[in-house]
């Protein structure tokens, strides 16, 4: 089985006369959904879709094309989900528990810090870089006239040892 990237789950109901997608992310997260003829989206159109009782669906890879108007950014694990279910709180920050919350928060503050710490490492090592082309610039002669007094001096050796054979 093959993990998809992104897809859609088109639910369909026709005793409720309900049809709707929700956006699914790595099969890990629910990131938006809308009800069709309603133009209700967001976690409200979630909860009504996963409350049909009878109905069909049918999940669609959609790889990297995107989610499109799914993608809400609401990052509802799916587990958390259907540990609430059939049940399901109508506010979305209930729906997400503490937990989750605090993950999310603390993601977000762990990604800008280590995006400050990138930042700094950067300057350092252009600092390091310009000091070491600037070595690198001033003993270049040096090492010039060393490699090649080295060269003339086996080339010479090489030549003498030829011609005393």
């Amino acid at each position: 089985m093959q993990k998809v990237e992104s897809g859609i789950l088109y639910i369909n109901s026709p005793q409720s006369k309900l049809e709707g997608e929700i956006g699914v992310f790595h099969g890990i997260f629910l990131t938006g959904a809308k009800i069709a003829g309603s133009g209700e989206c967001g976690y409200p159109a979630i909860k009504r879709l996963l409350e049909i009782e009878e109905g069909t669906f049918t999940y669609i890879d959609v790889g990297s094309r995107g989610l499109g108007d799914l993608e809400e950014n609401l990052k509802l694990r799916i587990t958390q989900i259907i540990n609430l279910m059939p049940n399901l709180p109508t506010n979305i920050d209930l729906a997400m528990g503490k937990n989750t919350l605090n993950r999310i928060r603390a993601m977000d503050t762990a990604s800008m810090t280590e995006t400050t710490e990138t930042a700094e490492q950067h300057k350092v090592d252009k600092q390091v870089a310009e000091q070491l082309r600037a070595i690198d610039e001033k003993t270049m002669n040096f090492r010039a006239l060393i490699f090649w007094g080295v060269f003339l001096v086996v080339s010479c050796g090489v030549a003498l040892a030829f011609y005393i054979k």
